[in-house]
């Protein structure tokens, strides 16, 4: 083999390097089964499907094997309802969550033990639209939807949330809470209810 000239020695240097800087790509999970499950039954399930992202690895019938900033779509061509009945589901890894628009998904977090539906924290980013959020019905303070905490935030896009209670304080809908931020897009979070301070949203930081 001849000896590489400066302009190949460049050329190969530049595409090895582009190589190893490459960022990961991001995984495209489909929820396929509308239970409230972690079981190997065929069927990936929004709870599963959360959890392979927040792991970056399979789980189950959920991809999930990299890292970057997943995607969870649903494969339903009717309405669906997702009743939550295993405690609330923690975020902790940037994802977007997306409904589809026709035939809106509902979270329903009215059979969940007295659950929050959603945590998101440990600074995860995360995207949500075209979901319904309702039903949540807790003595936990601090948002019964949603609780958006330590340096999160959160985009809720053509969403509604509704009809989800605290009897404590701070946010039946949704609490942004400690460093957090939410941005709400055409979405409408309505009859919500909290003991105190904030029946369908409140922001609120730590003092100090």
């Amino acid at each position: 083999m001849p000896p590489l000239n400066n302009f190949t020695r460049s050329a190969l240097t530049l595409a090895i390097s582009q190589a190893v800087a490459m960022p990961a790509l991001a995984a495209n999970i489909h929820v396929t089964g509308f239970g409230d499950v972690i079981n190997p039954d065929g069927f990936c399930t929004l709870r599963e499907a959360i959890l392979a992202a927040n792991t970056n690895t399979p789980v189950n019938e959920c991809a999930g094997d990299a890292a970057g900033f997943d995607t969870i779509t649903f494969n339903n061509t009717t309405p669906q309802a997702i009743a939550l009945a295993n405690g609330q589901i923690a975020i902790t890894s940037n994802v977007t969550i997306q409904g589809n628009v026709a035939n809106r998904v509902t979270v329903d977090g009215s059979g969940n033990g007295g659950e929050r539906i959603f945590d998101i924290n440990a600074g995860a980013n995360v995207n949500i639209s075209n979901l319904t959020i309702s039903g949540a019905n807790t003595s936990i303070a601090y948002g019964a939807g949603i609780l958006i905490n330590t340096g999160s935030s959160a985009a809720i896009t053509n969403s509604t949330i509704t009809g989800n209670t605290t009897t404590l304080n701070y946010g039946g809908g949704i609490h942004v809470w400690n460093n957090s931020s939410l941005t709400l897009s055409n979405s409408s979070v309505t009859a919500n209810n909290s003991g105190a301070n904030g029946g369908g949203s409140r922001c609120r930081q730590p003092p100090g």
